[in-house]
């Protein structure tokens, strides 16, 4: 059924059905010609408004191969079209107070007490 077909049904007019919906007429026609396929909440909201399925709008019918091989075989195209060589990411190394007092003071004894020795 033609998302138009439900609306005439209800007897709505398509500047009913955008204000309901909180779009402006624009967007609601848009949809209505197929033009722009609506975020599921939108669909859900007009079809809840047009008491229809949103399983039986045309403008929205899954594009689904008809049996389980053409599905299997479409599926497999979009696998080596959409691959992409696996990438290492750079690790970023995690910085702690202990390790930043150490970079930042490389060239000073470990030990506390060898620090005061040589000053004396």
């Amino acid at each position: 059924m033609k998302l138009k077909q439900a609306r005439r049904r209800r007897k709505r007019k398509q500047w009913e059905v955008a204000k309901h919906c909180n779009i402006s007429t624009r967007f609601y026609q848009y949809i209505e010609s197929g033009e722009s396929i609506p975020p599921v909440k939108l669909a859900i909201r007009i079809c809840r408004y047009l008491e229809v399925s949103p399983l039986y709008i045309d403008e929205w019918a899954d594009d689904t191969p008809e049996s389980d091989d053409d599905a299997l075989e479409t599926d497999d195209k979009l696998k080596d079209t959409t691959q992409e060589p696996e990438r290492k990411k750079p690790g970023r190394k995690r910085r702690t107070a202990a390790s930043a007092t150490t970079e930042n003071n490389d060239s000073a004894p470990a030990d506390p007490q060898a620090k005061n020795d040589s000053t004396e």
